[in-house]
């Protein structure tokens, strides 16, 4: 588990993933969100308890900037992600949550997504929006992202790209507090180490009842820098 946390309780993550190594070099990274408020002490921390073994580390690097970029020339691979068909094509919800098109607000554009999760949930899982039908492809890298606000106060969610069946392992999983204000969200899967197959954008959003809207949502292949 390669995990950039603050260095003491509640050793809270920045952009926490569990890995399984092979007997290949293979690079693997995590980026951390922006940074809200200063992190001090902070560690970079490898959680290896899951088994008893060995493994090799080299050519650690850790710095300031984005790891990985979205190529521009790169397509959305996210099918409707701008929502400009106008209806919710591509688009799905799962447990007691609701989803409906709307012209107000958007970020761009004529349509967002409004998203409302009825029921809190026992887990946060227990209810999401999803992207579903893609492939991770091995050795390579991406990056999703939505804009995304809550309709009112606050709301708090999980982005996750993700394998779509059990056991549902997280390639760059975060958790995110919307506002009222437009912000951009961005999650990086890293580099992929096998293909993953289906795959699923997944927001899961049982934390509390609430509103939020997302717009202009995209899935690149990313380069790294």
């Amino acid at each position: 588990n390669f995990k950039p946390e603050r260095g003491e309780a509640p050793f809270e993550a920045y952009g926490e993933q569990q890995f399984t190594l092979t007997e290949e070099w293979v690079e693997y990274s995590v980026t951390t969100p922006v940074i809200a408020a200063e992190v001090t002490p902070a560690t970079i921390t490898w959680h290896i308890a899951f088994a008893p073994g060995v493994f090799f580390i080299d050519g650690v690097r850790f710095y300031e900037g984005p790891y990985v970029s979205a190529d521009p020339a790169a397509a959305n691979l996210l099918d409707n992600g701008d929502i400009e068909t106008g209806d919710a094509t591509g688009w799905n919800v799962y447990g007691d949550a609701t989803l409906a098109t709307v012209q107000d607000p958007v970020i761009e554009g004529a349509y967002s997504l409004r998203v409302e999760n009825n029921v809190a949930g026992a887990n946060f899982w227990d209810a999401g929006l999803q992207h579903q039908g893609h492939v991770f492809e091995e050795g390579k890298s991406y990056l999703v992202s939505a804009f995304m606000k809550a309709e009112q106060g606050t709301f708090q969610l999980n982005f996750k790209p993700e394998r779509g069946e059990s056991p549902f392992e997280a390639y760059g999983e975060q958790q995110f507090t919307l506002t009222e204000e437009w912000i951009e969200y961005t999650v990086a899967t890293g580099v992929i180490p096998a293909e993953v197959t289906p795959a699923t954008i997944t927001w899961h959003i049982a934390f509390e009842t609430g509103v939020f809207f997302i717009d202009d949502a995209r899935f690149h292949e990313a380069k790294l820098e």
